[in-house]
Protein backbone atom coordinates (compact mmCIF):
# COMPACT_ATOMS: atom_id res chain seq x y z
CA UNK A 1 0.00 0.00 0.00
CA UNK A 2 1.27 3.20 -0.82
CA UNK A 3 1.75 5.62 1.79
CA UNK A 4 2.23 9.33 1.54
CA UNK A 5 4.73 10.93 4.28
CA UNK A 6 2.33 14.02 5.00
CA UNK A 7 0.25 11.26 6.93
CA UNK A 8 3.06 11.44 9.77
CA UNK A 9 1.45 14.95 10.52
CA UNK A 10 -2.04 13.06 11.44
CA UNK A 11 -0.12 10.87 13.34
CA UNK A 12 1.51 13.11 14.94
CA UNK A 13 -1.73 15.42 15.67
CA UNK A 14 -2.82 12.40 17.33
CA UNK A 15 -0.60 11.62 19.64
CA UNK A 16 -0.37 15.54 20.90
CA UNK A 17 -3.40 14.65 23.02
CA UNK A 18 -1.33 11.71 25.21
CA UNK A 19 1.87 14.22 24.34
CA UNK A 20 1.30 16.05 27.82
CA UNK A 21 4.58 15.48 29.75
CA UNK A 22 7.75 14.72 28.55
CA UNK A 23 7.61 11.08 27.36
CA UNK A 24 7.55 8.70 24.43
CA UNK A 25 4.36 9.73 23.38
CA UNK A 26 5.81 13.46 22.90
CA UNK A 27 9.05 12.33 21.77
CA UNK A 28 7.62 10.05 18.87
CA UNK A 29 5.28 13.08 18.10
CA UNK A 30 8.13 15.49 17.57
CA UNK A 31 10.24 12.72 15.53
CA UNK A 32 6.73 12.01 13.26
CA UNK A 33 6.70 15.71 12.64
CA UNK A 34 10.23 15.92 11.69
CA UNK A 35 9.86 12.90 9.12
CA UNK A 36 6.55 13.91 7.53
CA UNK A 37 8.11 17.37 6.43
CA UNK A 38 11.74 16.16 5.76
CA UNK A 39 10.29 13.25 3.63
CA UNK A 40 7.18 15.46 1.47
CA UNK A 41 10.22 18.20 1.13
CA UNK A 42 12.90 15.47 -0.20
CA UNK A 43 9.82 14.80 -2.57
CA UNK A 44 9.34 18.17 -4.13
CA UNK A 45 12.81 18.49 -4.90
CA UNK A 46 14.10 15.37 -5.97
CA UNK A 47 16.68 15.09 -3.31
CA UNK A 48 17.97 12.02 -1.68
CA UNK A 49 18.37 11.53 1.89
CA UNK A 50 21.14 8.83 2.06
CA UNK A 51 24.28 9.06 3.38
CA UNK A 52 25.53 11.39 6.25
CA UNK A 53 24.11 14.60 4.67
CA UNK A 54 21.20 13.48 3.06
CA UNK A 55 19.13 15.83 5.77
CA UNK A 56 21.37 18.27 5.02
CA UNK A 57 20.82 18.39 1.75
CA UNK A 58 16.74 18.31 1.86
CA UNK A 59 17.25 21.65 3.71
CA UNK A 60 19.64 22.95 1.42
CA UNK A 61 17.81 22.13 -1.44
CA UNK A 62 15.72 25.20 -0.10
CA UNK A 63 18.20 27.59 -0.01
CA UNK A 64 18.05 30.73 -1.85
CA UNK A 65 14.57 29.93 -3.18
CA UNK A 66 12.58 32.92 -2.13
CA UNK A 67 10.19 33.51 0.97
CA UNK A 68 9.03 30.37 0.65
CA UNK A 69 11.71 28.09 -0.02
CA UNK A 70 12.96 30.10 3.30
CA UNK A 71 10.38 29.49 5.39
CA UNK A 72 10.40 25.72 4.74
CA UNK A 73 14.36 25.90 5.25
CA UNK A 74 13.82 27.35 8.36
CA UNK A 75 11.00 25.22 9.25
CA UNK A 76 13.33 21.68 8.77
CA UNK A 77 15.91 22.97 10.52
CA UNK A 78 13.46 23.71 13.59
CA UNK A 79 12.19 20.42 13.36
CA UNK A 80 15.56 18.86 13.34
CA UNK A 81 16.89 20.45 16.05
CA UNK A 82 13.76 19.08 18.21
CA UNK A 83 14.22 15.67 16.62
CA UNK A 84 17.63 15.52 17.26
CA UNK A 85 17.02 15.98 21.25
CA UNK A 86 13.70 13.51 20.84
CA UNK A 87 15.46 10.84 19.55
CA UNK A 88 19.80 11.37 20.94
CA UNK A 89 18.94 13.65 23.86
CA UNK A 90 16.48 11.33 26.92
CA UNK A 91 17.71 13.37 29.91
CA UNK A 92 16.72 16.35 28.07
CA UNK A 93 13.52 18.09 28.96
CA UNK A 94 10.90 18.40 25.79
CA UNK A 95 7.65 20.30 26.92
CA UNK A 96 4.21 20.49 25.04
CA UNK A 97 5.13 23.79 23.85
CA UNK A 98 8.10 22.06 22.00
CA UNK A 99 5.64 19.26 20.49
CA UNK A 100 3.14 22.28 19.46
CA UNK A 101 6.31 24.30 17.94
CA UNK A 102 7.27 21.23 15.84
CA UNK A 103 3.37 20.29 14.86
CA UNK A 104 3.03 23.71 13.90
CA UNK A 105 6.75 23.74 11.89
CA UNK A 106 5.39 20.19 10.10
CA UNK A 107 2.30 21.72 9.11
CA UNK A 108 3.80 24.94 7.64
CA UNK A 109 6.24 23.11 5.42
CA UNK A 110 2.83 20.80 4.25
CA UNK A 111 0.92 23.46 3.71
CA UNK A 112 3.50 25.48 1.40
CA UNK A 113 3.93 22.08 -0.43
CA UNK A 114 0.19 21.66 -0.82
CA UNK A 115 0.26 18.29 0.64
CA UNK A 116 -1.27 18.76 4.23
CA UNK A 117 -3.59 15.73 4.48
CA UNK A 118 -7.01 16.02 5.09
CA UNK A 119 -8.90 15.05 8.37
CA UNK A 120 -10.53 12.08 8.05
CA UNK A 121 -14.63 12.86 8.63
CA UNK A 122 -15.58 11.90 12.02
CA UNK A 123 -18.61 9.27 11.71
CA UNK A 124 -21.35 10.51 13.61
CA UNK A 125 -22.11 8.43 16.78
CA UNK A 126 -25.88 7.33 17.58
CA UNK A 127 -27.55 8.68 20.88
CA UNK A 128 -26.98 6.64 23.97
CA UNK A 129 -30.46 4.93 24.88
CA UNK A 130 -32.66 6.16 27.30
Amino acid sequence: MAFSPAGFYTVAEELRLKAQADGPHLRTLISRAYYGALIEARNARNVRTQGVSGHNAVINAYDNGGAQDDAVRDALRKLRRLREVADYEPGKDLSANDANVALASCKKVLLILRVLPQRPAVAPTAPAPP
